[in-house]
């Protein structure tokens, strides 16, 4: 049976990093399908950070890989480090799928902070979102759902103004 971290990258990007992973304490999955693999990307995950002084060892890839992998994290204020971190190291297609499900989540400051690197990368995320629709449907709903619960009554009254709103008008202008 694979482990967490064995169905949420491609298998050929996590051998060296499997022993700084252990034990993922994870909840929820979404499916999604990358390059003809198929992910399982945690829809949580509530591990400690590993301490910087294992992180310092890593390659840019194997620090992608955490970067991710933490962008799920269940703390707000670690999942915006982490993503910060994520778009601003070298581009790797496996970040697309954790870096697409920010936009159907309520911090509006990570979706703020995604909007660029994700205009940059648009055509990587259109061949996503063409090889995910039912993904693409879910993150929509979830958006407009977090901005009619939280942001329609203060910073963003109209839909068309919100974050997210603007990134699928990146993709598919409505």
């Amino acid at each position: 049976m694979k482990n967490i971290l064995e169905q949420a990258f491609p298998i050929q990007r996590i051998e060296a990093i499997k022993s700084l992973l252990t034990d993922i304490n994870a909840v929820g999955q979404r499916v999604v399908c990358l390059n003809g693999d198929i992910l399982e990307i945690p829809y949580r995950i509530y591990n400690d950070l590993p301490n910087f002084s294992q992180l310092n060892s890593l390659s840019t890839q194997e620090l992608s890989i955490i970067y991710c992998l933490y962008s799920r994290h269940s703390d707000g204020y670690l999942r915006q480090e982490m993503v910060k971190k994520l778009i601003e190291i070298e581009f790797q297609d496996f970040m697309i799928p954790y870096i697409f499900l920010l936009v159907g989540e309520y911090v509006v400051e990570i979706i703020n902070d995604i909007y660029p690197f994700m205009e940059k990368n648009k055509e990587f995320f259109i061949e996503f979102i063409n090889n995910n629709h039912e993904l693409k449907n879910l993150t929509y709903q979830r958006m407009v759902s977090y901005w009619n619960e939280y942001y329609r009554h203060s910073r963003y009254k109209y839909l068309n103004d919100y974050p997210g709103k603007r990134i699928f008008n990146l993709f598919d202008p409505i």
